[in-house]
């Protein structure tokens, strides 16, 4: 795998500093929730507990450090904590060390990257429980991804439930200092093994609707080539299009999704690029009088991958004035104003908004489908045009040649042929 994370980096250049929370085994406890996606897991730990934790160590057991892509620490305002990490080759295992001072509770989020493997179906190693060299009493809950179908696991203490058509592992255990609780998952379902390296995404308004347009780069994180990406149908869009640098991109489409085929396939640590265009409705958009609103999830609902660098760029319609961003910043190029937004490490599940207000030119503006039809009528009727000029000058011309050739009038009459005037004439005398 290629694809080693700069968190990681970073975190292996820190100093490892204690690997002995001061903890309780009767009265610590922890609730772990795991998301699992085909292309990444992400482990969101609440530990509670009776005295402060002072550096608290958890323990993963990884197939790689190449799995590893983030690892962040909150404490319960929601502030930032020290962390410190140290990866043992030996054992598979990376430790990290929350520097959790006189806190008491704390959360600890882990995202993991490339874990799936593909073989007829997909297999995903989870860590159940979380390992740490104290006893506490744990809970956990492990999504599956949404269509999966569950065909094996083996977890003492955790059951399979299915909630709103999800498949869920939960369960409940008293820890053991230092084990490890650390199998796999197999599932069945059709799946992309991709995360997206950066997706720049830009939106022009206009009193009609939205015109989008997003540029993908996707990394290849399974162990299988890949050929295709399938994403959701944004609501309401209309003319959907993707294309590369090659041309247009075939798409197949579904009851809510498009798959799209790359021109060529990516292997393991392969990248690939596209573009995809669609125009969404009026309702993608808020007016009261001369405002438009426009707000939403930077990354798109839609779109379930590992985003790990976004940047949405928002157009506003020429004449736009008195904008009102949250979120990002306002500036001018091109003679145009727009908003830009930023952020890393987004998914479904951790992802943020975006908002922005402003007023525009009561002069109408058209959407891309209006703006397009009428240079489209107005090119139409340009040749219908020269189209019949020529005609007319054919006809002209073709006439002429026809026509016999005449004489020009002369502008005046001859004079008259010389007569021998010494013939029938007087003698003078």
């Amino acid at each position: 795998m290629h694809h080693r994370t700069l968190a990681a980096l970073v975190m292996l250049s820190l100093i490892f500093t204690s690997f002995t929370p001061s903890v309780s085994s009767t009265d610590a406890a922890v609730q772990r929730y795991v998301y699992l996606e085909p292309g990444y897991q992400i482990y969101i730990d609440d530990y509670s507990l009776p005295a402060p934790a002072g550096n608290f160590t958890i323990s993963f057991n990884l197939g790689s450090l190449y799995y590893l892509y983030s690892v962040r620490a909150f404490g319960p305002e929601n502030q930032a904590l020290g962390i410190s990490g140290n990866w043992t080759q030996e054992s598979s295992t990376f430790k990290v060390t929350v520097q959790a001072g006189e806190l008491t509770n704390f959360k600890v989020i882990t995202t993991l990257i490339g874990t799936t493997t593909y073989s007829s179906n997909y297999t995903t190693p989870i860590n159940f429980f979380p390992s740490i060299n104290a006893s506490l009493s744990a809970t956990t809950t492990v999504r599956l991804p949404a269509g999966a179908e569950l065909l094996e696991f083996n977890e003492t203490g955790v059951s399979q439930s299915t909630i709103d058509g999800v498949i869920l592992l939960s369960g409940s255990i008293q820890t053991t200092p230092g084990a490890h609780y650390y199998s796999n998952v197999t599932y069945n379902g059709t799946f992309d093994l991709l995360a997206i390296q950066s997706l720049e995404r830009t939106i022009e308004v206009h009193a009609a609707g939205e015109h989008v347009r997003e540029s993908f780069k996707l990394i290849n994180v399974g162990n299988v080539k890949a050929t295709s990406v399938t994403l959701g149908i944004p609501e309401g869009a209309t003319n959907l299009r993707a294309y590369d640098l090659i041309g247009n991109l075939p798409m197949t489409f579904g009851d809510d999704n498009v798959t799209i085929a790359f021109h060529a396939r990516i292997l393991t640590g392969e990248f690939a690029a596209f573009t995809l265009e669609y125009d969404l409705p009026q309702s993608s958009i808020s007016m009261s009088g001369n405002t438009i609103s426009v707000s939403g999830s930077l990354l798109p609902e839609w779109c379930n991958f590992l985003v790990r660098q976004l940047n949405l760029t928002v157009v506003m319609p020429e004449g736009s004035s008195n904008a009102v961003v949250q979120g990002g910043t306002v500036n001018t190029s091109g003679g145009k104003t727009i908003a830009s937004f930023s952020n890393v490490s987004l998914t479904p599940f951790f992802n943020a908004d975006y908002s922005l207000s402003f007023s525009y030119s009561p002069v109408a503006t058209m959407s891309w489908g209006a703006a397009i039809a009428v240079i489209i009528v107005v090119a139409v009727a340009a040749y219908l045009a020269y189209l019949a000029f020529r005609r007319r000058r054919v006809a002209h011309d073709e006439g002429n040649a026809r026509a016999p050739a005449q004489q020009p009038s002369p502008s005046r009459q001859p004079p008259p042929s010389p007569r021998d005037h010494s013939k029938g004439q007087k003698a003078k005398k």
